[in-house]
């Protein structure tokens, strides 16, 4: 029986190794040239910031060099939109922050209520109005951080001066950004096609499986396995309108053959006849790289002769032809899409796909009044905190309360440790280039050259994902208010050693109120969504083929939800409580794909047959609605009683093949209920 999949297993959310995390840090960092044009494009547009600021004498440089930074984007539709709608927030905002101002001025309690008022009505607008919430981070941070300047030697003029430069040192950045992404920027339709090229050209060759390659396209499709698809999902809908449809469709294959590749046993290619399928399914993938790339020419359907050979072969197991069969299935339907993306008029309407991807719960009302109530507290106590110290140095402590608050504990404080590793790293460099380098320079354009070399390094983890791109944001912030101070060389290097104090205190407030005060835990909801995937598998199980379509895409939809809260809750306290391992579950969908991948004809199968079989499926359809109920409410896993042998289902090869399926569910199921039970038992005993 070959049952082991080809690819090594990821631990699962606790049991993260150091080796792990080496392997993450390796796959967020690899190059592509794409990122490189984005990282060169970054680098050149601070370096003009900082010549232009110092010949222009425009105040605050290093706020303006991270505007580049804050509002760069991966494709210049959203980069010409955030900028657009920055500037045009920005001026909103600032023009509130003028009527605050008089209404305030001169009326310290006043003001303070009104900078409170102001902090919680904006995160209190992000966390309940997804589309205003980034209005509402704006008014938050903005008039917040507005009224906390009073208190530094203000007069009515000089605020009025402030505010005015803090348009021009805002806006100009992005102009430029704007005007940069639409001559060089990449197109949200040209990423997308790129995105799926290159998993599938991945594929291609991981099938092929081309001996001498040193493990190259192992590694390099293991690599875009664990990236997944989340970079390339929201371009979906670029491109024309009527093929938004065929695209979602597209992308939903790519993601099923990644899965199934991974579940691909090692020695599947021993049985030649496997061997020569996976070959032309590999050949078919790099002909569908080229065709989306260049438009050429898409491999005739070879594959479906192929399919038909191998499910009647007894000799191969239920794992294997779980796996390879619908395998090819999807490589023949990638083809299909991308026929139709050839095909589509500008004009006609595309299909939908059979299914759109579950629709976000609306925002829980009483947790954004938590949620707001908690920024607040903390902002006004690290405001209170410095004032009190008259140490304004250390204002960094309320921008921090700002800037890491996310919905859960684990986000907050994985955004935090970000923040943190970032500010010492870009305020070391500072402090090291105060000292050595900057008594050197004699020119604007030494600095320049120096603050590029620091901003390509910083843009280098800034372009990653969001799992730690967040810490090349404040490498470049940190470097940039240590070394930037003004139009003449400094060596003050007070400012990296408050702006790092701040930090920490800021985030030492935001762990407190946030693990304390109404704490909301990453691995309840990651609970929540385990128990709607296995859900979604029973529904499989249960609907029509044609249903049953919508539930696996529901069914991913929900995983994925998973993976990306598995960073999170490893920043979050231990409860004890152990959780099912995605790769586990996703065992489950296979075979479950499968069955709904290949419905059986009822006229075609006996009366008792029929009735075994469906039962079969319904025994395993309760199993996952009981450990779906038992997940999120902190139950044990049920226990499995598997039915009576299906040995029996001999008449028709499709019911046999039906049953050899089934037989393969139940013992992954089995299996699964087993170890969550000895889990269980072993923490009891703990």
């Amino acid at each position: 029986m070959m049952e082991a999949s080809a690819v090594a297993q990821v631990e699962p959310a606790g049991g993260r190794s150091v080796r792990a995390v080496m392997r993450l840090l390796r796959d967020e960092l690899t190059l592509t040239p794409d990122r490189w044009a984005r990282m060169l494009r970054m680098t050149a547009l601070v370096t003009i910031v900082v010549v232009v600021s110092n010949a222009l004498r425009v105040p605050n440089l290093a706020l303006s060099a991270y505007m580049i930074f804050f509002f760069s984007t991966s494709d210049v539709v959203a980069t010409v939109r955030t900028g657009i709608a920055g500037v045009v927030g920005l001026t909103l905002v600032l023009t509130l922050a003028f009527v605050v101002y008089s209404v305030t001025f001169g009326e310290p309690a006043l003001r303070l209520l009104a900078m409170g008022c102001a902090i919680f009505a904006g995160f209190y607008l992000l966390r309940s109005s997804p589309p205003l919430g980034p209005l509402g981070l704006l008014i938050g941070l903005a008039i917040g951080y507005a009224l906390a300047l009073v208190d530094s030697d203000a007069s009515p003029e000089k605020l009025t001066r402030v505010l005015l430069w803090l348009w021009v040192v805002i806006s100009y950045p992005i102009a430029l950004m704007v005007v940069s992404d639409l001559a060089l920027g990449r197109r949200p339709e040209d990423l997308f096609r790129q995105g799926i090229s290159a998993r599938l050209t991945a594929a291609g060759a991981f099938l092929a499986g081309a001996p001498g390659d040193g493990g190259a396209a192992r590694r390099a499709f293991e690599r875009l396995e664990r990236m997944g698809t989340g970079d390339i999902s929201s371009y979906t809908q670029a491109g024309p309108a009527a093929a938004a449809g065929t695209r979602t469709r597209l992308l939903a294959q790519v993601d099923l053959l990644f899965l199934l590749l991974r579940e691909l046993p090692p020695d599947a290619k021993n049985v030649p006849a496997l061997a020569q399928a996976l070959i032309a399914a590999g050949e078919a993938c790099r002909a569908a790289s080229d065709a989306l790339l260049a438009d050429g020419p898409v491999l005739p359907d070879g594959l479906t002769n192929r399919e038909r050979e191998l499910a009647g072969r007894a000799d191969l197991s239920a794992g294997v032809l779980a796996v390879v069969l619908p395998l090819l299935s999807c490589v023949r339907d990638i083809g299909s899409c991308l026929l139709e993306l050839r095909d589509s008029p500008s004009g006609a309407s595309s299909p939908k796909p059979g299914a759109e991807a579950a629709k976000a719960a609306p925002p829980n009302q009483t947790e954004a009044v938590q949620f707001a109530l908690k920024v607040t507290l903390a902002s006004m106590a690290a405001y209170i905190l410095f004032t009190s110290l008259d140490w304004s140095g250390i204002h960094t402590a309320m921008l921090t309360c700002f800037l890491v608050a996310q919905e859960s504990a684990g986000a907050t404080i994985h955004k935090l440790t970000l923040r943190i590793a970032g500010a010492l790293i870009g305020a070391g460099i500072g402090i090291a280039s105060l000292v050595f380098v900057l008594p050197q320079l004699q020119t604007v354009g030494g600095l320049a050259l120096l603050v590029a070399a620091v901003t390509l390094f910083a843009a280098w983890i800034g372009t990653a994902r969001e799992t730690i791109s967040y810490a090349g944001w404040q490498i470049a912030f940190a470097f940039y208010l240590t070394v930037l101070q003004g139009f003449s060389r400094t060596s003050k290097m007070v400012v990296g050693r408050d702006r790092v104090i701040g930090i920490l205190v800021g985030n030492l407030i935001m762990s407190l109120v946030f693990t304390t005060l109404w704490p909301v835990w990453s691995r309840t909801a990651i609970r929540r969504t385990l128990g709607r995937a296995l859900q979604s598998l029973a529904d499989a199980l249960r609907l029509e083929p044609g249903r049953a379509v919508e539930a696996e895409l529901a069914f991913r939809a929900e995983l994925q939800k998973v993976k990306q809260s598995e960073v999170l809750e490893t920043f979050e306290r231990r409860e004890g409580d152990p959780l099912p391992s995605v790769r586990t579950i996703e065992s489950l969908f296979v075979p479950i794909h499968a069955l709904t991948h290949r419905p059986i004809d009822p006229s075609r199968v006996s009366q008792s047959d029929g009735a075994a079989l469906r039962e079969a499926g319904e025994t395993a359809a309760r199993w996952l609605s009981d450990a779906a109920a038992a997940i999120p409410a902190l139950r044990p896993i049920p226990p499995f009683h598997a039915p009576a042998s299906l040995a029996s289902v001999e008449g028709n090869p499709e019911a046999r093949l039906r049953a050899r399926w089934l037989e393969l569910l139940d013992d992954r199921i089995a299996r699964q209920a087993a170890q969550s039970r000895t889990a269980a038992d072993a923490e009891a005993t703990s």
